[in-house]
């Protein structure tokens, strides 16, 4: 397959999911691609020329795509190209007049699995060689790679498939066994050529042919069982070790193929189904109490129960910058998709969240010998302020009651709140020492409230001894010391 029908599948396959696609080119290399790309419908915008006439054209279009009145057919989808590459800070994707749209549907271009050299070699799959030497020599045209694809090297493949992309025939062969087999009967050598396309492209070769119905197995466990080895910072665990696996020849091949089965929100659940079914056959979950022993790719469920392991250490031990960068590094990972593990991360998140509030109230804490008043400036404060502390815990709270797995972050979620106690109380003694102290009542806090917070309209407190504030009481209700509040107020009584 040429270099040029393999974009074009891409961005077909891309408009088909997301309606929005933004054909990013830095390079310039695929503008006459996109000129006579075809596909119906289809609202095409042009951005080399003039990008406000180039977003107006978007905007238009933006606004059929989303107009919930209409009643005619459905909208043709939006193709943007922009001739330049897409923002990597937040400033510059502001300046981006097309990042919304971006957003909204999906960029196409943006990532190094998206450029020209690395989609030449997944197209043209057993010619790395000449395609480095032509990147080396200079850039090379498109035309000059769709030139050195040739003629087709797995046609019975090409014919019944419409594709000899191996990423594609292993997603058929995986996802949609069953649009496959009748295409054995009426094409003999069918199989025979597939298994040909497998062994220049991944390294599948079995000593005994498979049946058809066993293929899509065994090479699923091939795929996933070798990415699994190659990510592996150690030695491949024992239990595990007989196990057929692809050269490292094949690594760079076969994190490509696992990357683009993950990356297809088509096949996405299907993947998480075959990849439990592999991990179930191998016995790999008892492997996540390693927690250390493993990398940092998606391939098995027991892969993200060990990250969030890690996490839970890390945490415990006082390592939040460590742990917060570990679940910042998860929120793309596939098994996020899944409600159940989407909810310990979120759960783990609000913890580390907790934590670093505190830490930072520990840092803004006044002492008893303060008066009241700064007592309430250091709750209100805008970035600081306990009152971030109090958000963060029910957050947590909220995250923990639709929890369905108990044990996995128990000893996480007990120390955090822990913890919160702990600054809780420090607070709360320090906060009563004062307001019983005559001599810190010299300060009034009226109308000293946080912005932006609804706080219950004051009150007088009947035969009150000491001149408590309606506000501090309030404090002390948002502070969460309903208690202290009432042995004040009965103090006062």
């Amino acid at each position: 397959m040429s270099v040029s029908r393999h974009v074009q599948e891409i961005v077909r396959s891309l408009l088909r999911e997301r309606r929005i696609v933004v054909w990013y080119d830095p390079d310039k290399v695929f503008h006459e691609l996109f000129r006579t790309f075809e596909h119906e419908p289809l609202v095409k915008v042009d951005a080399s020329g003039s990008v406000l006439r180039a977003r107006r054209e978007a905007d238009r279009a933006w606004r059929a795509l989303f107009d919930v009145d209409s009643l005619g057919p459905p909208p043709a989808p939006l193709l943007i190209y922009m001739p330049a590459g897409r923002g990597t800070s937040e400033e510059a994707q502001c300046k981006d007049p097309f990042e919304p749209f971006a957003l909204a549907g999906t960029p196409f271009g943006s990532a190094d699995a998206e450029r020209l050299p690395s989609i030449a070699r997944k197209a043209l799959v057993g010619r790395e060689a000449e395609i480095d030497r032509l990147f080396a020599e200079g850039p090379p045209t498109l035309s000059q790679l769709d030139a050195l694809a040739g003629g087709t090297r797995y046609p019975l493949v090409e014919e019944a498939l419409g594709t000899e992309v191996p990423s594609r025939v292993v997603a058929k062969l995986l996802f949609c066994p069953d649009e496959i087999k009748p295409l054995l009967a009426t094409s003999p050598g069918f199989l025979a050529d597939i298994r040909r396309l497998l062994a220049e492209a991944c390294g599948f070769e079995k000593e005994t042919e498979e049946s058809f119905e066993a293929l899509g197995p065994a090479l699923t466990q091939w795929l996933l069982f070798s990415e699994l080895v190659f990510d592996l910072p150690e030695a491949v665990p024992e239990s595990v070790a007989h196990v057929l696996r692809a050269s490292p020849d094949f690594r760079d091949r076969i994190f490509e193929l696992c990357d683009d089965l993950r990356g297809s929100s088509e096949h996405r659940d299907a993947y998480c189904e075959i990849a439990a079914q592999v991990e179930r056959r191998l016995g790999l979950s008892p492997l996540a109490e390693s927690a250390d022993a493993f990398g940092e790719r998606d391939t098995f469920p027991f892969g993200d129960h060990a990250a969030l392991l890690r996490l839970r250490r890390q945490a415990l031990a006082g390592e939040i910058g460590a742990a917060r960068a570990l679940a910042e590094r998860r929120r793309s990972s596939v098994w996020r998709t899944l409600p159940e593990r989407d909810q310990l991360w979120r759960l783990a998140e609000r913890c580390l969240d907790l934590l670093d509030s505190g830490k930072a109230w520990e840092a803004r804490s006044v002492g008893a010998s303060r008066p009241v008043s700064d007592h309430v400036r250091a709750y209100c404060g805008e970035d600081d302020g306990m009152w971030r502390l109090d958000q963060a815990q029910r957050l947590l709270e909220q995250a923990a009651a639709v929890l369905v797995d108990r044990d996995s972050l128990a000893a996480l979620l007990d120390h955090v709140r822990k913890e919160y106690r702990r600054w809780l109380e420090d607070t709360q003694a320090g906060f009563l020492e004062v307001s019983s102290d005559p001599g810190g009542r010299r300060k009034g806090i009226h109308g000293r409230c946080r912005p932006g917070i609804d706080m219950p309209r004051r009150r007088s407190v009947p035969g009150a001894a000491l001149p408590f504030s309606s506000s501090t009481l309030c404090v002390m209700r948002w502070v969460g010391s309903w208690s202290i509040a009432s042995r004040a107020k009965g103090r006062c009584v």
